[in-house]
């Protein structure tokens, strides 16, 4: 006994749509684009077609339907590092180093304190808090003194990650197209293809 396979029979729609350029009063020209779009059956995942011109078959094709996807369309809403976070401080006795004027008014988060060194080189937040003084502090004055600090982060890895939001999502039907070169034998490569729809006849064999 003799084996035989054949392919499904497919419903083909076929929807034309007419291009126009040019001034619609005047010699325009236009063009007709035609689309055809291939129903494959639930249970049998693939189809043979043919393409014919003029009433002659130019080439006969087999589609596999390999699986459905869904394409993310994402929006970028960020790029950040992973850091670690780090803590420079110096406390400073009244008129000493950085401690002068009206103590830590003149200080806000994006100061840079020279006395904090590393800390002013990255990314961060600088802080002044008001602290002890005194000789029972190490201070010579009996006033207040001041803490500096700098909240800070060093990248950790150098790899930059960037956040996103999903914007869509679009179905994308991946199929591999065969050229058939003998009744219902498939030759040639292989080809993954992302669209869903064939330009030209809806004629099959």
């Amino acid at each position: 006994m003799t084996g035989a396979r054949a392919c499904q029979d497919v419903e083909i729609s076929t929807y034309p749509t007419e291009i126009c350029s040019g001034n619609p009063m005047t010699e325009g020209k236009c063009l007709i684009d035609v689309t055809n779009i291939i129903k494959l059956n639930t249970f049998n995942q693939e189809a043979c077609i043919c393409t014919v011109k003029n009433g002659a078959k130019i080439r006969k094709y087999q589609l596999i339907r390999e699986g459905l996807h869904l394409e993310c369309e994402n929006e970028t809403t960020m790029f950040t590092r992973n850091t670690l976070q780090k803590v420079a401080d110096s406390k400073r006795c009244s008129l000493k180093g950085s401690f002068i004027g009206n103590k830590c008014e003149q200080y806000n988060r994006a100061s840079l304190n020279p006395e904090l060194g590393i800390g002013n080189r990255y990314q961060g937040i600088t802080r002044c808090v008001e602290s002890c003084g005194g000789l029972g502090c190490g201070c010579g004055l009996p006033s207040s003194g001041c803490l500096f600090y700098r909240i800070f982060h060093v990248d950790f890895d150098g790899e930059v990650y960037e956040g996103f939001r999903l914007m869509a999502n679009q179905p994308e039907l991946k199929y591999i197209a065969k050229t058939i070169t003998s009744r219902f034998r498939a030759q040639g490569k292989e080809k993954s293809r992302n669209c869903v729809s064939l330009i030209g006849t809806q004629e099959c064999c």
